[in-house]
């Protein structure tokens, strides 16, 4: 691809720079779910992985026609999730960046281009997450769904675009593990977009590829990354 040069990469938090190898993220949404009167089992959180988490509540919620699905019910499910997710990534020993993912960090910042993080849990979860892998000072912004518009409305790009100075989505790259990763992306008509492969983004490249997924890269690793932001190589912003 040419055009003009990245800037800064949004990256997404659980399954993409976070290990989620234990898949607690859609374990602790099914639990509270459950617990809220559906039963439901983490197979049928993984299509709505990456959305605010009070949407995917509520879509879960909502697959029982008898219950009244209230505010008050949506708040009361999602404070429970919270309380779970909290717990886990304060005290679970598989709360480990993934693979590179702080090299890789590192690396893009000595190149000048800014890392940025975007995620479908609420502040207080994300702040746990910054605080539990002392990246407070590791990556340049953070903002989370519960300070705009969640994905795969753009809006969490848009805003840390004003964070950081950025006015062209030209020069931003988005980087994520989820559908809604891949969908904001291109909604925010982000420069470069890549989808860390899992089973959730699999399917989207398997032939006949939809066209609007044929310009996203593919990655098994966040290195991966790396010769598309390194000056001296070949495959520099491509």
């Amino acid at each position: 691809m040419s055009g003009p040069k990245i800037s800064m990469i949004v990256f997404d938090v659980a399954g993409t720079t976070v290990s989620d190898k234990e898949n607690a993220v859609a374990r602790c949404v099914s639990e509270a779910v459950t617990a809220a009167g559906v039963p439901t089992d983490a197979q049928a959180v993984n299509p709505l992985m990456g959305t605010p988490k009070p949407d995917a509540i509520q879509t879960l919620l909502a697959r029982d026609p008898s219950l009244k699905i209230t505010d008050a019910l949506v708040n009361e499910t999602h404070q429970d999730f919270q309380n779970r997710m909290i717990d886990y990534y304060r005290h679970s020993p598989g709360v480990v960046p993934t693979d590179g993912a702080v090299e890789v960090f590192q690396t893009l910042r000595d190149r000048g281009i800014k890392v940025a993080l975007d995620t479908g849990f609420d502040r207080p979860t994300l702040d746990t997450i910054l605080d539990r892998l002392s990246w407070h000072d590791q990556v340049d912004a953070t903002v989370s769904s519960d300070q705009a518009a969640g994905r795969p409305d753009p809006g969490m790009i848009h805003h840390l675009m004003r964070q950081l100075g950025e006015s062209d989505p030209r020069r931003v790259a988005k980087v994520g593990d989820s559908v809604s990763d891949v969908r904001q992306g291109l909604a925010a008509d982000c420069g470069w977009v890549a989808a860390v492969l899992s089973e959730r983004t699999r399917p989207l490249f398997e032939e006949p590829v939809d066209p609007d997924y044929r310009t996203v890269h593919t990655i098994e690793s966040l290195q991966e990354i790396l010769p598309h932001f390194d000056p001296s190589s070949p495959c520099a912003n491509a």
